[in-house]
């Protein structure tokens, strides 16, 4: 997770942790289901922001898989060598992005440079 921008991100236990985000891990060899996705899925809540992410060994159904699609969480398989393979649209498109270097606050805008409303072309 901290090579997609998840700096934070860390072990807890059997969880893994990082800012915004909240995730499923089922190492047990078990095939997630759509019920496992629901259970996530309420567990965000209304807070649409934070992004979901689902690691399993044992793959996923049908239906998970098209569950998934829809509410947008990303879904990753890991093979017994620790290799993640991204399994929805979501973890295709986290796993395309990488982590952005961290950058300063950046400085008051310069003083000759005119507020937007008062820019006349």
């Amino acid at each position: 997770m901290r090579t997609v921008g998840y700096t934070d991100a860390h072990v807890a236990g059997d969880a893994v942790l990082a800012t915004r985000t909240l995730v499923l891990l089922e190492p047990s060899g078990a095939q997630v289901q759509r019920s496992d996705l629901q259970w996530l899925v309420g567990q965000r809540g209304y807070e649409t922001f934070v992004q979901l992410f689902v690691f399993a060994s044992g793959g996923f159904s049908a239906l998970a898989l098209q569950y998934g699609q829809h509410m947008d969480v990303a879904l990753f398989t890991l093979d017994p060598a620790g290799r993640v393979a991204a399994q929805s649209p979501a973890a295709h498109r986290i796993s395309g992005r990488r982590a952005r270097p961290e950058t300063k606050p950046s400085a008051a805008r310069p003083a000759s440079r005119k507020p937007w409303w008062r820019r006349r072309a």
